[in-house]
């Protein structure tokens, strides 16, 4: 994951970590494959906090983490499906 894509280093470590245990909870169920995850760009923004607008900053990356949680989990449901 880029910078662009994922904004500063603790954002981008946090995603790969949520990304990593999604798959972990869900790969007694999917096909041998191998699987690339990537992220669009500015998905992370809100990673670059701003000591004035901390609490608006961290409240929008919690959500831009559910969201890519939630995606990840609909693609594990449809890849586990299909075999």
């Amino acid at each position: 994951m880029s910078v662009k894509a994922a904004g500063n280093a603790v954002a981008r470590n946090r995603l790969k970590r949520l990304a990593r245990e999604s798959f972990r909870r869900h790969r007694a169920r999917l096909p041998a494959r191998d699987y690339v995850v990537g992220c669009a760009a500015g998905a992370g923004k809100a990673g670059r906090a701003r000591s004035t607008r901390h609490a608006q900053d961290v409240h929008h990356l919690r959500r831009v983490h559910q969201e890519a949680a939630a995606d990840l989990h609909r693609f594990w449901e449809k890849e586990a499906a299909r075999s």
